[in-house]
């Protein structure tokens, strides 16, 4: 029984990685027809993050915001539904913590105006994502349509924000002021702006492992995901479950956001994400909606989009190459052609 449970871990990490490994090699071969130097460009690109303990920490601070991020898209999908408006949920956590950290004064000390923001945070994020929520949960809206509609707003509604309102006058930038020194989260490695944030989102991790598989509520949820129909003939109400469930991504987004102005960026910028929010859903799909499968999955994106930094340095081939290859391996993710089976049958459904 324990060698067939190994060999079916096997086989899923077997199905899971070619996509990874066609998509690394088509990426190869643009290199190869767009770049003078592929060589130093495919190095770069899949080995920047480990040149020195600089590039390894910075890998790791991004790390910790796409963890989060799929963390915040899978929790969507285990109650079957889908948020596409992760990246607009992420700005207005971000925007929400900045103004926060430095304009809230309090008579406590800094690290209780950070967790605040932290928590303003997340509320922007969950409140960003309510209507969507309540229109699925009362009327049956596609949540696809609804989330990525506000997903266009927030980025729009966050610019006009610090170009007009909280904009630094000293800044020739779409910024707001630095937060203060004593409100940005405690680095572990400087002078890389690795951060506390790693530690608290695989806490995160953590906590929804034990969650789905220790609890009740957490069971509930996949039982809706799973089977809607089943679940309410068990007494579960679907739309509940679906109402709280795109709530706490839309909080989770909001968090990403929060840490990335933090620990990161230090003030809120127009245009500061690379996609740390879009790229949520695609590593809940990779990592197969599960906490440790998305582990795996946002350490490889974080390996390519610092990669891809390097890469622009070293060589002459765009950032862009790395959302050529998430929409390369998002579509053999999701073609379902790499169903791995080593000398056994699987019974048709």
């Amino acid at each position: 029984m324990k060698a067939k449970t190994l060999l079916g871990k096997f086989e899923t990490f077997i199905s899971r990685s070619l996509p990874v490994l066609i998509g690394l090699v088509i990426s190869f071969v643009i290199m190869l027809i767009i770049s003078d130097q592929p060589f130093t460009a495919f190095v770069s690109f899949i080995g920047g993050s480990f040149f020195d303990l600089y590039s390894f920490g910075s890998m790791l601070s991004i790390l910790s915001i796409l963890l989060i991020s799929g963390l915040g898209g899978m929790v969507a999908l285990k109650a079957g539904a889908i948020n596409i408006g992760g990246e607009g949920q992420l700005y207005l956590g971000a925007m929400t913590a900045a103004v926060i950290a430095i304009y809230l004064k309090l008579p406590a000390p800094d690290f209780v105006v950070t967790i605040l923001a932290i928590l303003g945070g997340m509320l922007a994020g969950a409140l960003w994502i309510l209507i969507p929520a309540l229109l699925k949960s009362s009327l049956n809206v596609n949540e696809i349509v609804t989330t990525l509609m506000s997903d266009y707003m927030a980025p729009l509604l966050t610019a006009y924000f610090v170009n007009n309102v909280i904009r630094n006058p000293m800044s020739g930038n779409a910024e707001t002021v630095r937060i203060p020194q004593t409100m940005q989260l405690f680095k572990l490695l400087p002078p890389s702006k690795l951060n506390i944030s790693i530690i608290l989102s695989i806490l995160l991790l953590i906590c929804l492992q034990i969650f789905y598989l220790r609890t009740k509520s957490g069971l509930k949820q996949q039982m809706v995901g799973l089977h809607p129909s089943f679940a309410e003939a068990m007494g579960v109400r679907p739309q509940k479950v679906i109402f709280t469930s795109l709530l706490a991504s839309g909080a989770i987004f909001g968090l990403s956001g929060a840490l990335v102005t933090l620990g990161i960026e230090y003030r809120f910028l127009q245009g500061f994400s690379p996609g740390y929010g879009s790229l949520g859903l695609t590593i809940a799909l990779m990592g197969g909606i599960a906490p440790i499968g998305i582990l795996w999955s946002s350490i490889l994106y974080s390996v390519l989009l610092y990669g891809a930094t390097k890469m622009q340095v070293n060589a002459d081939v765009p950032f862009s190459l790395v959302f050529l290859l998430q929409g390369i391996i998002v579509l053999l993710v999701t073609s379902n052609k790499f169903n791995i089976s080593f000398g056994r049958r699987e019974k048709n459904e």
